[in-house]
């Protein structure tokens, strides 16, 4: 089952999104996959699992927090969103000074990402002048992009998400250059079917954000190196 909502989520890409660039790095990692026999993949997934598994949930001295959006169902949170939510608002009570909520409006929803976010906070109690939205980004790397224009290059910033989502989030946030540390939004590391697939997928399109990386150093495509830098 997975699998098809993997094939499902490559599916919605769309090319403004993407770029055609994207979509070119896409093709290459997956031809690399397919004629490594799936080997160049698994150490990037060791690097998914274990980022995954080692960082922490209650990080020290916390001011800025980033909370990336994931796309609603039917217009309402999921539970992976909500769980990033619940994270963000343990950092809040710990002090926090600010939550960052990132995402745009993606899928059929007439809400974006950051705005339910922001109505679930606002009915835990939590103070419009502690919120920023950022409403456009339809993907991680644009959270992260549009997250520096926000707050600008030296910001430091601690970014929540779900442990299966972290090292992309890490990989993509030193590419920009953003000083970051992770939050892992679950308590602890669980394994489960879900999860498998979870880790999977996040191998993928980290390898695909590797392979896009280094193909545009090899052949010096200042247009990809500008996306993801």
């Amino acid at each position: 089952m997975r699998g098809f909502v993997f094939l499902g989520d490559l599916m919605r890409l769309s090319a403004s999104a993407v770029g055609a660039g994207g979509f070119k790095m896409l093709f290459i990692s997956t031809l690399v996959i397919t004629l490594t026999g799936g080997i160049s993949l698994l150490p990037v997934l060791r690097s998914v699992i274990r980022v995954g598994r080692d960082t922490a949930s209650h990080p020290a001295d916390v001011r800025v927090v980033l909370v990336p959006g994931v796309r609603l169902r039917r217009g309402e949170i999921g539970a992976d969103f909500q769980c990033r939510l619940e994270r963000a608002l343990a950092l809040r009570a710990d002090g926090a000074a600010q939550l960052v909520l990132l995402g745009g409006v993606t899928g059929t929803a007439d809400i974006s990402e950051a705005a339910k976010g922001y109505e679930y906070l606002r009915g835990r109690g939590i103070a419009d002048s502690a919120m920023q939205l950022e409403e456009r980004s339809r993907h991680t790397l644009e959270n992260l992009r549009h997250a520096r224009a926000l707050l600008g290059m030296d910001t430091p910033v601690t970014i929540v998400s779900n442990r299966y989502h972290l090292a992309r989030l890490g990989i993509m946030a030193t590419g920009l250059g953003m000083p970051h540390r992770l939050c892992a939004a679950e308590a602890d590391w669980r394994w489960s079917p879900a999860l498998a697939g979870h880790l999977l997928r996040e191998a993928f399109y980290v390898h695909w954000y590797l392979t896009g990386s280094r193909w545009a150093r090899l052949t010096r495509d200042r247009a990809s190196q500008a996306r993801i830098s």
